[in-house]
């Protein structure tokens, strides 16, 4: 089957939106490894770079919370999320609800209050600070593996909110309506 490509899909928000999942994760372990370390104190210099770690993976967890809402507030529906979850005729209430409606967005809400949760502690919690940051961010580890969404043989593990919905039910678009529009509305890979 051939890969069809949607003239007017809107892919840099989602790619974006994945790339933050991905730096999430690898500053969610660097984090978990720095902190783990800095509980010995012939390591507690490490704290610094347990921090920034978590700094780091806060800001992606941000970025990741906001291309989610943006993808669901201007109903790109391209995104098997905001085509499952979202709908032109929901009020704005009910918009901001459907962000955590679905799995992703659920997990995605766990990582965000871990983190106002972490941050907190990093400034109030000066000795807990290094144990208790290290079960944050192994838990960031797992949730963010959860919105990467991947393989391992037949299991599938996580899934992510970024999939395109080409991608998710690729049977979707062999509606007759596509048929009829013809392939010169679309460009092939």
């Amino acid at each position: 089957m051939e890969t069809i490509l949607f003239q007017n899909e809107h892919l840099l928000i989602g790619n974006i939106g994945h790339l933050a999942v991905v730096i999430s994760i690898i500053a969610a372990i660097c984090s978990a490894i720095a902190y783990a370390l800095s509980v010995n104190e012939k390591y507690k210099d490490l704290k610094s770079f347990g921090r920034l770690f978590f700094i780091i993976q806060s800001i992606a967890v941000l970025v990741i919370f906001i291309t989610l809402f943006y993808i669901i507030q201007n109903h790109y529906y391209e995104y098997q999320y905001a085509y499952q979850h979202s709908s032109n005729t929901l009020p704005a209430h009910y918009m901001i609800s459907c962000f955590w409606e679905g799995q992703e967005g659920s997990f995605l809400l766990w990582m965000f209050w871990h983190v106002v949760l972490g941050l907190i502690l990093m400034f109030k919690a000066k000795s807990w600070e290094s144990p208790v940051l290290t079960i944050i961010a192994l838990a960031q580890l797992v949730l963010g593996s959860m919105l990467l969404g991947f393989h391992i043989g037949d299991l599938k593990i996580g899934s992510s909110p970024f999939i395109l919905l080409r991608e998710h039910n690729p049977q979707a678009l062999l509606i007759p309506i596509l048929e009829r529009l013809g392939k010169a509305n679309y460009r092939n890979l």
